[in-house]
This record gives structure tokens, sequence and C-alpha cells, in this order.
């Protein structure tokens, strides 16, 4: 077995989150007066109690699907941490993939509950984000490395 480490600090998820609204806010075609949907959509420093229990939601999912290879699970103020074991035979270049999916369900997962509050037409969009993301992370783990075999010995 091998053991992978995928962690992530809880900042890193609410500043994509907040970069991600703003910018959707901005940049949604057709939505009347930009200014007042910005206002509507992006986050700000009194919504970070909400994110942080849609953070919460996001890792509780994680875990659960994932639950088949958590060895441990660590949920803090600050990061969450996930624990997880593999075939001797994963392939580690897939693990900063890994993290990467990871770090990105957690942002689609807080999109998507965001979104149904702020703007409900997007929000089946990033629901679906981040079904992919988490199902991207569940197969990467089944990932392993092709079989070689080993050369023959012309002893005689």
């Amino acid at each position: 077995m091998k053991t992978i480490m995928l962690e992530v600090a809880r900042s890193d998820i609410e500043e994509k989150v907040a970069q991600t609204t703003a910018y959707l806010g901005l940049k949604s075609p057709g939505e009347g007066e930009r200014g007042e949907l910005l206002d509507r959509v992006a986050t700000v420093d009194g919504d970070a109690a909400m994110l942080s229990g849609f953070i919460a939601e996001g890792y509780a999912t994680a875990v659960e699907r994932l639950k088949g290879f958590v060895a441990d699970a660590v949920f803090s103020e600050d990061k969450m941490r996930l624990m997880l074991e593999v075939s001797g035979a994963y392939d580690d270049s897939v693990t900063p993939t890994l993290t990467t999916g990871f770090r990105s369900f957690l942002v689609a997962t807080v999109m998507a509950r965001w979104l149904r509050l702020s703007f409900p037409d997007k929000a089946e969009e990033w629901e679906k984000e981040a079904e992919l993301r988490l199902s991207s992370v569940e197969r990467n783990l089944y990932h392993r490395r092709r079989p070689t075999r080993r050369p023959i010995s012309n002893k005689q």
C-alpha cells in the first residue's frame, strides 16, 4: 500500500471562490446592470461563515465518496487534509493531479451552493463541474503503473 496526502488550505478555497464569483458577476452576458449582478453574486467578508459551511459540506462529500481510500481525514480552521491509501502499483506521477482535482472539486462545490442563492441560473453548471472533478479524483486513485517485464537472463 502507498499513502497519499492531499492538503488544501481553506484560505485558498475562499480566495478562489471570491475571484470566480467576482469574475462571474462582471462577465455574465445579458444580465442587465453589471454592477447589480456583481453585488448579488460576488462574495464579501460577511459571507465567510456561510462559505465555511459550504466548504465543510464539500469536504464531507469527498470523504464519503472516497471512503474506501481514506485512512485519515482532518478538517480544521485553516486546512483540510486527506490521507489516502492506494495500491502499491499506484502511479505516483498522478498525485499532483489529485491535489489539483481535490482543490477544484471544493471550489466547484462551494460555487454551486453559493450560486443556488445568488445566481440560480448558473448553479447547475457548477454542480456538474463539482461532480466531474470528484469523479476524476476517484478515477485517478485507481491509476496504476504499467507492468514491466523483467529481462530474461541468458545463463547457461
